[in-house]
C-alpha cells in the first residue's frame, strides 16, 4: 500500500470513519504497546486538542455542564462532525445544531433548553476574533447617488455581525458562566423578546441590546431588500440606517445591474 493511502486510512481512523484497510493491518506490536494501544494514543491526542479547543469556543456551555459531561460531549461530537479544516478555529460551528439534537433526545438536559442558542451566541463572539478587517461605509459616494438608483441599491452587512431575538436568558447566563460556572444556575424566562447584537468595534468584540427597529433593519438587509424598498415599507416610524452606517454594521453597498 501506498503512503497515500496510509495516511488516508490513519485519517480515517482518527475521524471516525471506517478506514479502507483496518490499521491493525498497518502497525506492529512493540514490547510494550500492543496495536490497540498504539491507535488508543493518536486518538486521544485528537479528541484531546479537539475538546480543548470547543472548551474555549464555548466556555459558557462548558462551565453549566461541568467538566465531564460536556468532555463526553465533545467526543461525541467530534464523532458526528469530524474537522476537516486545518485551523481548528473553524471547528464547532455545528456545535449549535448538535446540542439541540441532544435536548432533544437526552432526558437528562431537559432543564438546559436554552444550551443551542446559547451556542449560537458563543459560536459568533468567537468567530469576531477572526474576521477580517472592517471596511468603512463611503459616505460621501452614497449621498452623491441619484434617487433614481435606490430601487437598484443594496447595502451589505458588516463582515461578523451578528444580530438575534431570544425570550431565553442567554445574555444572562452567558455572562454568568463566561469565565467560571455561576453560583446558581437558575435563571428566569423573559416576558417579551430581547434583541441584541455581537459586533467588532477596533478588532474587539462587543454584545450591545438593541431595538426591535435595529433587529428588523438587519432582517431586510439580510435579505437584499433594496434601499427603496427600505425606506417604504419599513415597520417602525423610524428607520435606525444611519445608526446601522455609525456602528459600522453596514461597510458598504452596490447597485444591481
Amino acid at each position: 500500500m501506498s503512503l497515500h493511502n496510509i495516511q488516508h486510512c490513519f485519517i480515517d481512523q482518527l475521524t471516525a470513519k471506517t478506514p479502507k484497510l483496518p490499521l491493525a493491518d498497518l502497525f506492529q506490536p512493540t514490547i510494550t504497546l500492543s496495536v490497540d494501544e498504539q491507535q488508543s494514543v493518536y486518538l486521544k491526542n485528537a479528541n484531546g486538542v479537539h475538546a480543548a479547543t470547543l472548551t474555549k469556543i464555548y466556555p459558557a456551555i462548558h462551565h453549566t455542564l461541568g467538566e465531564d459531561y460536556f468532555q463526553q460531549l465533545c467526543r461525541d461530537y467530534r464523532r458526528q462532525f469530524p474537522s476537516h479544516d486545518p485551523d481548528l478555529n473553524n471547528y464547532g460551528e455545528q456545535f449549535s445544531h448538535y446540542l439541540q439534537q441532544q435536548i432533544n433526545n437526552r432526558s437528562e438536559l431537559s432543564d438546559f433548553y436554552y444550551l443551542a442558542e446559547l451556542a449560537t451566541l458563543e459560536w459568533h463572539w468567537h468567530r469576531l476574533f477572526y474576521c477580517s478587517q472592517q471596511k468603512s461605509f463611503d459616505l460621501d459616494a452614497f449621498s452623491e447617488l441619484d434617487e433614481a438608483c435606490y430601487s437598484l441599491l443594496q447595502f451589505t452587512l458588516s463582515h461578523g455581525l451578528f444580530v438575534s431575538k431570544t425570550k431565553l436568558p442567554v445574555i444572562e447566563i452567558w455572562q454568568a458562566n463566561r469565565f467560571s460556572p455561576a453560583e446558581t444556575q437558575t435563571f428566569s424566562l423573559l416576558d417579551k423578546n430581547s434583541y441584541f447584537a455581537i459586533s467588532s468595534i477596533e478588532q474587539q468584540p462587543q454584545l450591545v441590546l438593541i431595538t426591535a427597529a435595529d433587529y428588523d433593519l438587519y432582517q431586510m438587509i439580510k435579505q437584499k431588500k433594496d434601499f427603496l424598498n427600505i425606506t417604504h415599507d419599513f415597520p417602525h416610524p423610524t428607520c435606525p440606517l444611519p445608526d446601522f452606517i455609525s456602528r459600522q454594521w453596514i461597510d458598504g453597498y452596490y447597485l444591481l445591474e
